[in-house]
């Protein structure tokens, strides 16, 4: 993998999430759905369902389309999440750009960055981004270019409604997958010594790489436009072998981290990793491996789901509006998704 070091100073102007204004959901409520287990006692239920966020780290998610529910033309959709959470980072500020990045777009050959600049009310050049789970670190890449380019300030949005390609024949992605939207608004920082006047952060390493081969290992594999055929074989749900993804994930994470942090000391240097939220287990074998099991890791899936592309880029907004991370402290951005896209990022806040 590349390396790229662009000592990139950047301000946060504003950031924001968008979750679905549907009630949590927990592992229990779910199994209660799911035909093989709703029968069951509760006393078998609530011990599966702590097993589940043992192993998975996700015990509660917001799902706009319930497993085993049918959809509807009424449901919202991942331009409505991205529009809660650009309006929230934007306020009343206009953006030099706008990247949006999702795997879930509701328009086929429409544009939905277009539609999502559209509806907060403002106008920018509008790019879009989709790299499988890794689209988080994808649209950071791409705003942090945009920036280099001249352009004086980048609105980067990720979005989400995974619940509607859960699976109603694999009972592990009724867990798996949940909705939400992140945007971060951000400029280069002009006077880098001028206060502690709002999060300011360095861009100190970046890596991404993509292994195509790989590129229907676990996805949704239906075409567009939509196949009768394909609709009754479910093919518009996630499909693949969820443990062959595990094991070429756990391999590119530990070579990410090799190529980003070579040493003992610079990995000790690290005070929190934000990696993809899918499942804690994965995440710890990987620091394990790593010699990083005492760092700190962000995980919100616990309370929020595994929300897929946007899930990075939520995490890092959701630790600024919790002010987690403190000045002179390193964050890693890291994850590997459907690609395989893989990559990861070392900021330095100050």
């Amino acid at each position: 993998m590349h390396i790229i070091e662009p000592k990139l100073k950047l301000r946060v102007l504003g950031f924001g999430t968008g979750l679905p204004d549907t009630a949590p959901i927990d592992n229990v409520e779910i199994l209660k759905r799911h035909p093989e287990t709703r029968d069951k006692p509760d006393a078998f239920l609530a011990a599966f369902a702590k097993k589940i966020e043992a192993g998975f780290g996700q015990g509660r998610r917001r799902m706009i389309r319930l497993p085993g529910d049918a959809g509807s033309v009424k449901e919202i959709t991942s331009e409505d999440l991205a529009v809660k959470a650009c309006n929230e980072a934007l306020g009343s500020g206009n953006p030099g750009a706008f990247v949006l990045g999702s795997t879930t777009s509701p328009r086929y050959t429409g544009s939905q960055a277009a539609a999502v600049l559209g509806k907060v009310g403002r106008h920018a050049p509008a790019f879009e981004v989709k790299a499988g789970c890794s689209t988080s670190q994808a649209s950071l890449l791409l705003g942090y270019s945009l920036l280099n380019y001249g352009y004086p300030s980048v609105l980067v949005s990720c979005t989400e409604t995974l619940s509607k390609t859960v699976n109603p024949d694999v009972k592990e992605t009724w867990f798996g997958f949940a909705d939400g939207a992140a945007a971060l608004w951000f400029e280069r920082d002009q006077d880098p010594n001028g206060g502690s006047n709002g999060y300011r952060f360095e861009v100190e390493k970046t890596v991404f790489s993509t292994d195509g081969e790989h590129v229907d290992l676990y996805t949704v594999p239906g075409r567009m436009p939509p196949l009768r055929e394909e609709l009754e074989k479910n093919l518009y749900f996630i499909n693949g072998d969820s443990q062959e993804m595990k094991e070429h994930a756990l391999v590119r994470y530990v070579e990410i981290i090799h190529t980003l942090l070579p040493t003992e000391d610079a990995r000790k240097g690290i005070s929190w990793i934000i990696p993809h939220q899918v499942n804690l287990r994965l995440i710890e074998e990987t620091t394990l491996k790593t010699g990083m099991a005492e760092t700190p890791v962000i995980w919100d899936s616990r309370e929020n789901g595994n929300i897929g592309g946007a899930s990075v880029l939520f995490s890092l907004a959701n630790a600024l509006r919790e002010k987690r991370i403190k000045a002179g402290e390193r964050v890693l951005l890291i994850s590997v998704g459907g690609g395989l896209n893989f990559g990861g990022q070392i900021l330095r806040f100050y």
